[in-house]
């Protein structure tokens, strides 16, 4: 049982499943927009198309908004291309969708004939034609890859396929599959698309510190005892051999067609120097050292991977990204947030490198790409953002509307540097979710539109933060692992990338705006706490019933003066901030009145908000679970209930008085009204729920996968659930 009730006591309501009522008026998106891909642009460069999971977006060049969306139902996206006036879309079922861009209807779906044991993971275009790597992968694991994100493993062998006969023309008379044809094999997969160029009869591949020429039908774990290294040293011009490319035609490649680095870099480990991009630019192939160096070969089709024709940079020691134009210019985004535009000029032997403009970005570019013209160029940044450039005077030309993420390494990405998805109550008009946006930052999210619409720079004193093998894990950064948002105020706990265990907490006014887009928020006073970190953060302002008029001065002056904010240490020590009007109005401390020492020296695992100057907490004594309720004008503890098993959280629901519980067996609500009253008003039997939330005007709890509507107001009588169902199983 979830709860023991005492003899006499009114009969409790035990809900069943057959009184539990469905609804399915929902929509479920997942990660909409939450990894973009570069794409392409169109014809006219007003438009561009990336592509994230199973959908492709548009967006306008010049304003950055988002204009339409074209679905790929079970299937990953993997290219996009523009060609004969449509959008040309690429899936790992394999397939390729045609699509009317002006409209969004799904022109054609054709599939992609390729072995069985064969998963699509990127694509290539050169020349009008196009061409698949696939991963070797077993049967049996191959219909579940299709439909999440593809993985790669590098020690998987890999084929490069060319599509054969791909008709983009809109006819009756279309195709229902196409062929390939095997061009090359690959002892393994590429870490990334990036590391792989393909060209006309050959491709370029980069693995650690080697960048090598391969021709079509020619496999990479094959060795030519005749072929030499450029290591450095002087050699006479290299001859040209044919080369049969698995098709009629022969293609000519040089016989120096591999260039090893063994030169020693200033780092603390050479083994993490390696190439990690090439690019096939005209007759120049490119090749991008993560420690911030280009090298360019000019005519390398000819005279191969060769000293003679080798130029090459180190600008900033961050890794670098890199697009090219037709004319040599070179646009070049590394780690440290800057993008720069080179020329190289033909006046000197193989050509100077001469800077000109460059940009400061807000974080480190993923990837660049230009439009045909070469007059705008599309930069998506490590956060998730798509900007627009113009090439020209490298100035910024719009951002496109999307959702912005956190990255963090590895070793960071937890609940000691980011904090869950939470709501702000002070959006009347508006319905927003706050989360953690770039390094320092927070994020408001338009959960309808899946876009980010604000964005608070939290830590202010981050630098840009650096995205690379070498620089990243020396940068000290803070980062927000906890917000508490009010009416009037916005109180945030950060902690650096050294010491998780030191706290910084901010303290931040909000104006009295109703529309996020015309609020600000100003920094009224900040506390460091050393070795003390906090657990959870709650206002003492009612949310639930406690809404000052915003068209009312002294009401809201008065409310703001009179907001508290309770800090619940990991420790389960409790204190209470106040604003210190002895000193001045913008001054926090503690109020050492009011300090809860741990009760019973054992940890707080949960607790509630605010409501009527109570709230709730569970704590554990002894593996057994106590659910705790205080007030907080004087800290004083009005009742315990002692008589729940595995209590896992405990949340004042929207209806008044009645707090409920979530245990191991279900779900537990008493009616606090009377202090008396030790008995439970309802109880729900289901032992699979994961979480419990509640707002202004709703109740609601979840088991992973269904979320359930809660009325909590009379489990004898009028209980009921409605049931909202998510296709994959969700956490906390």
């Amino acid at each position: 049982m979830v709860a023991r009730a005492k003899s006499g006591s009114p009969p409790i309501k035990i809900m069943k499943k057959s009184e539990i009522q469905s609804s399915s008026n929902f929509v479920e998106e997942t990660a909409f927009g939450e990894n973009l891909q570069i794409g392409c642009f169109d014809d006219t460069f007003k438009k561009f198309f990336a592509y994230s999971g199973n959908d492709v977006i548009s967006f306008n060049v010049d304003s950055g908004e988002r204009i339409r969306v074209y679905r790929h139902k079970g299937s990953m996206v993997i290219g996009v291309y523009f060609q004969d006036n449509l959008l040309l879309s690429f899936t790992n079922s394999p397939q390729y969708f045609l699509w009317n861009v002006d409209n969004g209807d799904q022109i054609a779906s054709i599939n992609i004939q390729l072995p069985s044991d064969q998963l699509a993971l990127w694509t290539y275009n050169f020349d009008g034609k196009y061409f698949i790597l696939a991963q070797s992968i077993e049967n049996k694991k191959k219909s579940q890859v299709k439909t999440t994100k593809s993985s790669v493993n590098e020690n998987q062998e890999s084929s490069l396929f060319e599509i054969l006969q791909l008709n983009t023309t809109p006819n009756s008379s279309q195709k229902s599959k196409v062929s390939t044809r095997l061009v090359a094999q690959l002892e393994n997969t590429p870490p990334s698309k990036a590391h792989l160029a393909v060209y006309s009869g050959f491709f370029v591949k980069c693995e650690k510190r080697i960048v090598k020429i391969y021709a079509f039908g020619e496999d990479d774990e094959e060795e030519n005892e005749d072929e030499n290294l450029a290591n450095g040293t002087n050699e006479d011009e290299e001859m040209e051999e044919d080369v049969k490319g698995g098709s009629n035609s022969a293609v000519k490649l040089p016989k120096r067609r591999e260039y090893h680095i063994d030169a020693k870099f200033d780092v603390v480990d050479q083994n993490l120097v390696e190439f990690k991009e090439v690019v096939i630019a005209g007759n120049s192939l490119y090749a991008v050292l993560n420690i911030g160096r280009v090298y360019c070969w000019t005519d390398f089709t000819t005279r191969g991977l060769s000293t003679f024709n080798l130029s090459h940079f180190t600008l900033s020691g961050y890794e670098p990204t890199i697009c090219v134009s037709g004319i040599g210019t070179s646009f070049i985004g590394f780690g440290n947030t800057q993008l720069y535009k080179y020329n190289l000029t033909a006046s000197s032997g193989v050509g100077r490198w001469i800077s000109h403009e460059h940009l400061l970005l807000e974080s480190p570019p993923r990837s660049l790409l230009l439009c045909g013209d070469f007059t705008k160029m599309a930069v998506l940044l490590r956060d998730n953002t798509l900007c627009f450039i113009s090439t020209a005077q490298m100035q910024l030309i719009s951002r496109a509307e999307v959702l912005h993420v956190l990255c963090l390494p590895e070793q960071y990405n937890n609940e000691n540097y980011r904090f869950s998805i939470t709501n702000d109550p002070a959006l009347e008009n508006e319905l927003l979710f706050v989360a953690n946006a770039r390094l320092g930052h927070i994020q408001w999210i338009d959960p309808l539109c899946w876009q980010t619409t604000c964005i608070l720079d939290i830590a202010e004193e981050n630098g840009p933060p650096p995205q690379d093998t070498f620089n990243m894990p020396k940068f000290q950064w803070l980062n927000t692992y906890l917000v508490c948002l009010s009416m009037q105020m916005l109180v945030s706990c950060e902690s650096g990338r050294d010491n998780p265990e030191k706290t910084l907490i901010k303290f931040w006014r909000r104006s009295k705006s109703k529309s996020l887009a015309n609020a600000s928020f100003k920094l009224e006073n900040c506390v460091e706490l050393l070795d003390k970190r906090i657990k959870f953060l709650r206002s003492t302002f009612d949310e639930f019933t406690n809404i000052p008029s915003s068209s009312n001065a002294n009401e809201m002056e008065l409310s703001i003066n009179n907001e508290e904010f309770i800090f619940v240490y990991s420790t389960g020590l409790i204190d209470i901030y106040k604003r210190d009007a002895s000193r001045r109005s913008s001054h926090w401390s503690v109020d050492l009145k009011r300090r809860e020492s741990n009760w019973q020296r054992c940890l707080i695992t949960s607790c509630s908000k605010v409501r009527q100057r109570l709230f709730a907490t569970i704590q554990i004594l002894n593996d057994s679970t106590f659910i705790v309720l205080r007030n907080v004008d004087e800290m004083k503890i009005t009742r315990v209930i002692d008589n729940l098993v595995d209590a896992k959280q405990v949340e004042w629901s929207h209806c008044p008085n009645i707090l409920i519980v979530l245990c191991a067996s279900g779900l537990v609500a008493f009616n606090c009204k009377k202090e008396n009253q030790l008995n439970p008003l309802w109880i729900i039997k289901q032992p699979n729920f994961v979480g419990l939330s509640s707002s202004r005007s709703f109740t609601f709890t979840h088991n992973g996968q269904e979320v359930y509507l809660l009325n909590p107001e009379d489990g004898t009588k009028n209980n009921f659930m409605e049931e909202i169902r998510f296709s994959h199983p969700k956490r906390g």
